[in-house]
């Protein structure tokens, strides 16, 4: 069995060039540059992930043939040790930086080290990696490693056990493709709830001219006025050098191009869906899907944060449509495979939020299913027919609330209506479904809220 080794300032113990040093989690890439304690017979020495490399204790390099010295554990406190080789102890040396030696003969704090398994490594490195939302907070927190330590880790203004808090992740019953998406841990008799924030957003894009026009507006508002910190992805059948001009160089590193083939209108607005039933989202938590015509108007880091909680997906009400009723909200669909709810409205879902894939993904592989089977029925000319089949496929599986996308859309009319929006009090979202020159008066509503912010 192979453990890795904490120091007592929060740092693993690496190879790097040969050598043994102390590094950030931060800037650990992957497994395979940590040092592993193995232990042989009763003895420990110190090998990579492959177990094909030995640490040499006289020549301090890793590939020496047969490898001289080995170690041992002594306990200094509980889940605590020093680590000695000879006569001295594995050190952090406090004066030099990333210096690891063994020349201690005594040894005290700076000696001190706690071990992890694999399993408690990945899950330190995950949590270490991530933006976390705690349940009634305004803020997501990181662990700061500078104020944590072998005993506890500080988790936004929170100090909790070490032992707790990795218990509490590596509960396999929260994960999802070897990712966290939640865990709950305590502090003393308080108990609290952490959700993984690494959102992700898609945009769809076929066509240019008015489209692309469209999409730049949105991505700008995305990055200048939502503040936006996570992945974006795109997909298109345009070539992504044509994409370049109109992402902004803020958010540009963190853009995904995915390309898809479209040769119709079928294609064109359903697209979402099977993006929304790939591989490519299973790490992200939450989804939002947005059409070009979307403005964000407020920093929309706040609003995913708290979706992270949700419980089921959510998109903008459009009050004035029944679901049972209108063929543009699953209506048609409603009528062939009637189910037992209260009328309720039909939702648009030019804007969409999924929680995350764990527990949403078979919703969208039966939306999937349903449209393919459909079409090859009746025909691919199927009016609304992404969102149609949204509202069938979500209401009849009970895996839609309005909440909390409907509260944070305005619907963006013509340059005369903008008065109507007070750029003090944005909702986030503003959908230009209804106006003709969508990027006309998407641009102009953005430059008129900035000038106003100012």
């Amino acid at each position: 069995m192979l453990y890795a080794i904490l120091t007592h300032n929060f740092r693993i113990i690496c190879f790097e060039q040969g050598k043994l040093v102390p590094r950030e989690i931060t800037n650990i890439s992957d497994l395979s540059e940590v040092a592993y304690l193995s232990k042989i017979t009763d003895k420990y020495s110190i090998t990579n992930y492959e177990k094909n490399m030995w640490y040499d204790f006289q020549t301090h390099v890793i590939n020496r043939s047969i490898p001289s010295g080995h170690l041992t554990l002594e306990k200094a406190n509980i889940d605590i040790y020093n680590i000695k080789h000879d006569s001295g102890y594995m050190r952090v040396h406090p004066g030099e930086k990333n210096v690891v030696d063994f020349l201690v003969p005594t040894p005290n704090l700076w000696e001190e080290f706690r071990i992890l398994t694999i399993e408690e490594l990945s899950a330190l490195m995950f949590l270490v990696k991530n933006e976390w939302y705690l349940t009634n907070s305004n803020n997501t927190v990181k662990v700061n490693s500078n104020l944590s330590n072998h005993s506890q880790i500080s988790f936004g203004e929170l100090f909790i056990d070490f032992n707790e808090l990795i218990n509490a992740i590596c509960d396999n019953s929260n994960q999802y493709n070897n990712i966290f998406l939640d865990f709950t841990f305590n502090i003393d008799w308080k108990v609290y709830k952490a959700f993984l924030y690494k959102p992700a957003i898609i945009f769809v894009l076929f066509g240019q001219g008015y489209t692309f026009d469209q999409l730049e507006v949105s991505l700008k508002s995305l990055a200048v006025v939502g503040e936006y910190s996570g992945d974006v992805f795109i997909v298109t059948k345009e070539p992504s050098k044509d994409l370049q001009s109109i992402i902004p160089q803020s958010i540009l590193p963190r853009v995904k191009i995915i390309q898809m083939e479209g040769n119709d209108t079928l294609d064109f607005i359903s697209a979402r869906i099977p993006m929304l039933c790939s591989n490519l989202l299973d790490t992200y938590q939450p989804i939002l899907y947005s059409d070009a015509d979307i403005v964000f108007d407020r920093n929309i880091n706040e609003i995913l944060s708290k979706a992270t909680t949700a419980k089921q997906c959510s998109a903008q009400i459009e009050y004035f449509h029944i679901f049972q009723e209108s063929d543009h909200n699953g209506g048609s669909f409603f009528k062939q495979d009637s189910f037992d709810m209260p009328k309720v409205h039909g939702f648009n879902s030019g804007l969409l939020l999924v929680p995350n894939m764990k527990n949403h993904k078979n919703s969208f592989k039966a939306a999937y299913k349903s449209l393919m089977n459909y079409t090859t029925l009746h025909g691919r000319n199927l009016p609304f027919a992404d969102q149609s089949i949204l509202n069938y496929v979500l209401y009849k599986l009970n895996d839609f609330n309005p909440s909390p996308i409907s509260e944070q859309t305005q619907i963006g009319g013509k340059p005369s209506e903008f008065n109507k929006f007070d750029p003090n009090k944005p909702k986030g979202f503003v959908h230009f479904w209804n106006t003709a020159e969508k990027n006309i008066n998407m641009k102009k509503y953005l430059d008129n809220y900035l000038i106003k912010k100012k």
